[in-house]
């Protein structure tokens, strides 16, 4: 999701608007206006004379950029002045990145305008300049991270807020619904849809709310579905926010069942009497209790680290306990969640068969046929409800059946991967580095899906990404030997998760992941391995939710082993020798290795071709002169003649 939907959906921005509030297009902007006055500046100082022509260029560069700038400033005024912005360390940042953007952009000015005005500029001048570009690039990247960073406070500001609001709010209609002592044909159609998402069916007009344990067996509802995912995350049953619930909800339970007509009974003519106190009380209490569940699902999920073991195909023909052998005596079933062998002689097997239907016992359910026909009458109306989408700005999709859901999923390029350049395909790009550290490829990595990894040596790598509120994971595929150490570290302001991997142990790509809930607006994600480790990290994944997703590419990426495109630009690998061509916002060249060292061998800067050399078959050609080659016994060089045109 990019930051213009979320700012959409926080009532930041028009979600529909072609303009308003979009920060990275601004500073993009700005960066291209900037590198476009340097590149201009560059090829006037060229001679050491700033004619009147090229005076007059500069100043219309930095008349657009003034332009530019001015956006940014309006831009930097809502957001400070934002209600929702608290005082601390990102509005501190922000202020701070704004200032020394501002002193480096009336430096970056002052020393132009000192470089050109008598008309000549010198190569000390054209130092100072480019020094001064250098700077206020850096500068507004900087006030571009504050601006995003606060963005992201103000959103998770707005989302405390609504979170609390929401469980006050909920229990302050229910409270409104009797503050005339009396239930409505209307009011209780409310009541009724809440009570239909407590407990997950409609409950008789007549009859009584369920009691807790057929809930449990119905497997349906909000009440249910919040208890199963506190025990799935390591609540106890015996915790206090668990049974906290459970207590709330038979309060509202016993209340509920002692009114007559029943509050959801939308049928009666008769109006529902309620106690104003006693109804608010146990609609308050339960909707308290439903959200502080939720609040401790949360905290328990967050440092969670959960390892998964990875088997491959080693283990297949294994004279004891080896698949071969297991297939030879076992039968094969495969359920909804799970593939049992069940070894057609045992004692759990015949229990088994006697627990199986005859066909007399089957007689009144529906037959496959009808089955089939209930399955196309499904589909059919499916893909017309489908057909009627607009996927126009769809780039690929991705549909996932189970057995109790049929879920649509559409993607751009790349993927929902929070990092970037997540497994080494761009060198060490997005990542901060200190010590050893490289990548690798190789068709060990290329089985497992990823392609290429990082391979650390006594060396550091860290990425930080932006987050809202909400539980985030962080998973990875770790390979190591016996020797040395590593570990992988994520961790907020205020909190740190760590795996560490510890010498005298292996891991053969293991899968680990991290939950946390994050208490700023950025997550920073750390891998090490020490000098002796030559730990391997690859599958590297950062998502929204409480589970690992299978790693893919973050949005706007696309790697491969001759092309990786990303936010930084385009870069085509060459098959024949070691180098590349380059298409970025601050370049279009060629680089290739000489010497041992990558040379840029041609750049496009503006007008002007730069290369350090050239193969030209036939002739060069400029307006009305022409160079042709001679080699002749007698003339053996270059003829300079007049042009065809």
């Amino acid at each position: 999701m990019d930051i213009r939907t979320i700012l959409a959906d926080h009532g930041l921005v028009e979600a529909s608007s072609s303009s308003g509030f979009s920060t990275g297009t601004d500073f993009a902007d700005v960066e291209q206006q900037l590198n476009n006055l340097d590149q201009y500046l560059k090829q006037s100082f060229r001679d050491g004379l700033i004619e009147e022509m090229e005076a007059k260029k500069i100043e219309s560069y930095i008349n657009t950029l003034n332009d530019y700038s001015q956006r940014i400033q309006e831009r930097y005024d809502f957001v400070l002045n934002n209600e929702s912005l608290k005082d601390g360390p990102v509005k501190k940042e922000l202020l701070d990145a704004k200032a020394a953007y501002d002193s480096n952009y009336f430096d970056l000015l002052t020393t132009i305008s000192a470089a050109i005005k008598d008309g000549v500029s010198s190569a000390e001048e054209g130092k100072q300049v480019d020094t001064q570009y250098r700077v206020l690039m850096d500068s507004t990247s900087r006030f571009e991270r504050a601006m995003e960073a606060a963005l992201y406070a103000i959103i998770n500001e707005r989302s405390t807020v609504a979170e609390t609001n929401a469980k006050e709010y909920a229990a302050s209609i229910m409270g409104q619904l009797a503050v005339d002592g009396l239930l409505s044909g209307a009011e209780r159609e409310y009541v009724q849809d809440k009570i239909i998402a407590m407990v997950g069916f409609v409950v008789p007009a007549t009859g009584d709310l369920p009691d807790m344990s057929t809930l449990e067996a119905s497997k349906k509802g909000e009440i249910y579905s919040v208890r199963k995912q506190a025990v799935s995350v390591g609540i106890g049953v015996d915790d206090a926010a668990y049974n906290g619930l459970e207590t709330a909800y038979n309060n509202l339970r016993t209340y509920l069942n002692t009114l007559s007509p029943r509050a959801w009974d939308t049928g009666s003519d008769v109006g529902v009497k309620v106690d104003k106190e006693l109804w608010t009380d146990a609609w308050t209490g339960y909707y308290n209790a439903l959200f502080d569940l939720k609040q401790a699902i949360t905290e328990k999920l967050n440092g969670r680290v959960t390892e998964t073991e990875n088997k491959y195909d080693s283990d297949i023909s294994d004279p004891e306990n080896g698949l071969v052998t297991r297939m030879n005596n076992a039968e094969s079933k495969i359920s909804d969640g799970e593939i049992i062998n069940t070894v057609v002689n045992s004692i759990e097997y015949q229990l088994s068969l006697d627990q199986k239907a005859n066909s007399t016992d089957l007689a009144d359910y529906a037959s496959l046929a009808d089955l089939t026909q209930a399955t196309q009458e499904l589909y059919d109306n499916f893909d017309a409800q489908i057909g009627g989408l607009d996927f126009s700005y769809v780039t690929a999709s991705q549909l996932s059946q189970r057995a109790d859901e049929l879920s649509i999923q559409f993607r751009s390029s790349g993927g929902i991967n929070l990092l970037k350049n997540s497994t080494g395909f761009a060198g060490l790009d997005f990542w901060s580095v200190t010590g050893t550290a490289d990548t690798i490829q190789n068709a060990e990595l290329d089985a497992r899906g990823a392609t290429s990894g990082f391979i650390l040596n006594e060396g550091t790598l860290r990425q930080t990404f932006l987050v809202t509120s909400g539980i985030y994971t962080v998973s990875t595929l770790v390979k190591k030997g016996a020797e040395g150490s590593g570990y992988i570290k994520v961790s907020d302001d205020t909190q740190s998760f760590a795996v560490p991997f510890n010498a005298g142990t292996e891991y053969d790509y293991t899968k680990y992941s991290i939950n946390i809930s994050p208490t700023g607006n950025q997550i920073t994600v750390e891998l090490y391995g020490d000098a002796a480790s030559g730990i391997i990290f690859t599958s590297n994944m950062a998502n929204i939710g409480p589970e690992p997703l299978q790693w893919q590419h973050s949005p706007g990426e696309l790697y491969n082993t001759n092309v990786l495109m990303d936010m930084n630009g385009v870069r085509v690998m060459s098959s024949v020798y070691k180098g590349y061509t380059a298409i970025t916002p601050e370049e279009f060249a060629g680089y290739a290795e000489v010497d041992g060292q990558m040379t840029k061998i041609f750049t496009l800067n503006k007008e002007v071709t730069e290369m350090t050399k050239t193969h030209v078959d036939s002739e060069i050609a400029m307006g009305s002169i022409k160079i042709l080659p001679i080699n002749t016994a007698t003339y053996n060089g270059w003829a300079f003649v007049p042009s065809d045109e």
